[in-house]
């Protein structure tokens, strides 16, 4: 669907490359199980994304009403310390396993 349809997502060649705004979700899954990561780089991936972006400020703001002290989240950093590797790595998880769902349904 998007214009964008450039091949420099031709490197994602495990047929990652049709989700069409998230070339980056298996990239940032695999740097999430590294035990080693680094969350700028975490957060640099992320930023990439869109979609990403709003889905994980869109989880910390959630939690952060559920808390008792009621912080804005200020930006996607902020957004994903206040959920930790775990919960952002679930949630991940989750939005990559409804992305591969669609795809199986549009297909």
């Amino acid at each position: 669907m998007s214009i964008k349809h450039t091949h420099h997502q031709a490197h994602t060649h495990h047929g990652h490359h049709h989700l069409k705004n998230d070339a980056g979700l298996p990239a940032i899954l695999d740097l999430l199980e590294d035990t080693a990561v680094e969350m700028d780089d975490v957060i640099r991936s992320l930023e990439k994304s869109e979609t990403l972006s709003t889905l994980v400020r869109t989880e910390a703001e959630s939690v952060v009403k559920a808390s008792v002290f009621t912080r804005e989240v200020k930006s996607l950093k902020h957004a994903v310390a206040l959920l930790g590797l775990n919960r952002l790595h679930a949630l991940l998880v989750a939005q990559k396993t409804l992305q591969d769902q669609e795809f199986h349904r549009s297909a």
